[in-house]
């Protein structure tokens, strides 16, 4: 009940009076295991969606709020565990740990401002959570293979 799973199968009194119409012990063994698989599964289902809810939580304010400095400790307090566990928790899911996985998002959001706007480098990357300007332009030359500045330069010269 407080795990709030609803198992209508499962009525304790319906259950004996069903196990003592069995004519065997081996019968009786085998529904009661039955019956319990049956709800162990619904706990385990519970539980995948419940996990699948905290990532998704987590996720959507990274979306949110990736122009603010985000940090384990503060995602941790988003879905109410500790930072070393929600690391190790949001890698095991994301299969990309919080900090790459912040790092992408802010860069994904950087690109239409990059390729639209006349800010520099500088705004853009205070613009979209990056403290450090330079950790942004070293983020986006890893991931698309040259400065924020020669991807500007070549995506306008294409239009």
């Amino acid at each position: 009940k407080e795990a709030r799973i609803e198992f209508d199968e499962l009525d304790v009194k319906n259950l004996l009076e069903a196990g003592r119409r069995l004519e065997s012990f081996e019968q009786m063994t085998k529904m009661f295991e039955n019956s319990f698989l049956q709800l162990f599964e619904k706990v385990q289902k519970k539980a995948a969606s419940s996990e699948r809810k905290e990532i998704d939580l987590a996720a959507e304010y990274i979306e949110s709020h990736y122009m603010e400095p985000l940090t384990l400790e503060i995602m941790a307090g988003v879905v109410h565990m500790n930072s070393y566990y929600f690391s190790s928790y949001f890698k095991k899911n994301m299969g990309i740990n919080f900090k790459d996985y912040l790092g992408q998002v802010r860069l994904r959001h950087a690109l239409p401002i990059l390729v639209s706007t006349d800010l520099t480098t500088y705004e853009i990357a205070r613009e979209v959570g990056f403290a450090d300007p330079r950790a942004f332009s070293d983020l986006f030359q890893k991931n698309y293979g040259e400065k924020p500045s020669a991807y500007r330069r070549r995506i306008r010269k294409k239009q």
